[in-house]
Parts: structure tokens; sequence; C-alpha cells
């Protein structure tokens, strides 16, 4: 995240710095001894280049600090959308979750009672047959 924060500022600098200087001219004017004509004032045709190039860097530096900038918009709102979708899965989850633990307990509950009434019939079974070996126990005896 940190990289983020720090690339436009990185790039505003560097584009400043290469804004302050330009990039020496393809060839060198031809000097009066070398053409054997008259020099012609290069000087201010130099200084309009220079001007013209510098206007063109800055509206160019203009131009990517525009689209630094919706960059960056667009990856806060990139932020906020995958925000808002984890929210949502993780609604789902824990009403997932929820769900599953009402099953848990009504099938718990489900199984207490299906037990006690096991219970109670082993309980009710058990006391018959004592019922029963106490009357087979009186008619031997008898």
């Amino acid at each position: 995240m940190t990289v983020a924060k720090l690339l436009p500022f990185c790039a505003c600098l560097l584009l400043t710095a290469c804004a302050g200087s330009s990039p020496p001219p393809a060839s060198t004017p031809p000097t009066a001894a070398s053409s054997g004509t008259d020099p012609q004032p290069g000087g201010a045709t130099d200084a309009q280049g220079d001007t013209k190039q510098r206007s063109d860097l800055k509206s160019d530096l203009a131009s990517v600090d525009a689209a630094l900038a919706d960059l960056n918009v667009r990856i806060g709102a990139a932020r906020d959308a995958v925000k808002a979708d984890l929210q949502v899965q993780l609604a789902a989850l824990q009403k997932r979750d929820d769900e599953l633990k009402a099953q848990l307990r009504a099938t718990g509950a489900s199984v207490d009672a299906e037990g006690e009434k096991m219970r109670r019939n082993i309980h009710k079974a058990i006391m018959d047959l004592k019922g029963d070996m106490q009357q087979l126990t009186d008619k031997i005896q008898r």
C-alpha cells in the first residue's frame, strides 16, 4: 500500500526533474568556417525550440499528473468495492454459520429427545422384565 502512495510522488519528482533539463541538439549547427557562409542567427531558433520542448514537457507532465490522480481515485474506488464485496461474503458466511448452528441445536435437541424416549422405553422394559421375573418367581415358590 505504501508503494501506491509513493508512486505518484516519485513520478512527479522524476518528471519535474526531467522537465528542467533539455536534451542536447541532434546535431551541432554548422559554423561559419565549416560551411563557408555567413553565420545565421541560430540562437533565437534554439531558444524557441527549447521553449517549445519545455512547454511540451510541461504539458506531458500535466497529463501524467492527471492520469496518476485518476488512477489513485480508481484504486481507492476499487478498494472500496473489494471491501464491500468482502463484507457481503462475510455476512453470507455468518448467516450460513448461524443456520448450521441452529440445525445442530435442533438435531441435538431431537437426539436428546429421542435418547430420552429410548431411555424411558428401556427403563420401562427393564421394569416390566423385573415384574415378569417377580411373577415367575412367585409362581415357582407357590
